[in-house]
């Protein structure tokens, strides 16, 4: 038989009483209510926050030839169908259906159509400030971002220099200059590209608009210059395709390197500058 031994705990600390502990869930569900403005009567005089301000930056849409234009008014929240524990029990999320009151008017005639639009269900946050999708209960995590901005950045070991464009919202842009000196881009951290790609598509259709984006150019004499003359350009590059105009050959594509066999071409074909 063992008798049961009273242990009593020793308290070291200097404060005796505790403060009173805060609700620990409050940040998340006031975030919640914060995004939903579900306690406001009036639904047309809601606060440019959260969803609404969502609805506010989509609409009014226009149709291509201006003769329509889709309004936004308000919107409005129903009840969920089922409780979080029939959720649980059904693998069902908990949420709400959230509907919109949207209006069409005719330029042409004045006329208003006002209709009430059903645009999906809401997952609503429960009192324990958690989520229920497809019966398993989960909760939002906070995450950092990077801010918005570009970056520079080296790697030493690989010797690459890169650039990221991080916008407010959508895609992110990188570029990488490998030791080949071979610029390069992805988008969203996919599959890589040649960067002029990019260039070419935002309207600079040819090498020689690229060419001209990053470097200057400089008219030289090839006509009657002199050996001296002609040994300041070994090195330089063509801002233009060279073309026989006889045959439409290129015989020179823009960006090329001018070397002493370029020379010797330009001089054949009577290139002046």
């Amino acid at each position: 038989m063992y008798g049961q031994v009273e242990r009593k705990r020793v308290n070291f600390g200097k404060i005796t009483n505790l403060d009173y502990l805060p609700n620990l869930i409050q940040i998340q569900k006031r975030s919640f209510d914060w995004f939903l403005q579900a306690d406001v009567k009036d639904e047309t005089k809601r606060r440019h926050q959260g969803l609404e301000a969502v609805f506010r930056e989509t609409f009014p849409i226009e149709s291509p030839n201006n003769d329509m234009i889709m309004e936004y008014s308000h919107y409005i929240l129903g009840e969920p169908k089922r409780s979080p524990q029939e959720c649980k029990d059904t693998d069902a999320t908990f949420a709400m259906p959230l509907k919109a009151v949207i209006r069409l008017i005719i330029k042409e005639t004045g006329e208003i159509r006002e209709q009430t639009v059903y645009m999906g269900d809401l997952p609503v946050m429960t009192e324990q400030g958690t989520f229920i999708i497809n019966g398993a209960e989960r909760v939002v995590v906070s995450q950092l971002h990077r801010s918005p901005g570009i970056f520079f950045s080296y790697d030493m070991e690989r010797d690459v220099f890169s650039a990221r464009v991080i916008p407010y919202r959508g895609s992110w842009l990188e570029f990488e200059m490998d030791n080949k000196g071979i610029l390069i881009a992805k988008i969203d951290r996919k599959k890589k590209f040649p960067a002029t790609l990019l260039v070419k598509s935002l309207g600079h259709g040819t090498n020689e608009e690229v060419l001209r984006l990053f470097y200057s150019s400089k008219k030289e004499k090839i006509a009657g210059a002199t050996s001296k003359d002609l040994k300041k350009i070994l090195g330089r590059r063509t801002i233009n395709d060279i073309i026989n105009m006889e045959t439409g050959e290129v015989m020179l594509e823009a960006g090329s390197k001018i070397n002493e066999d370029n020379i010797s071409i330009l001089k054949e074909m009577k290139v002046k500058k």
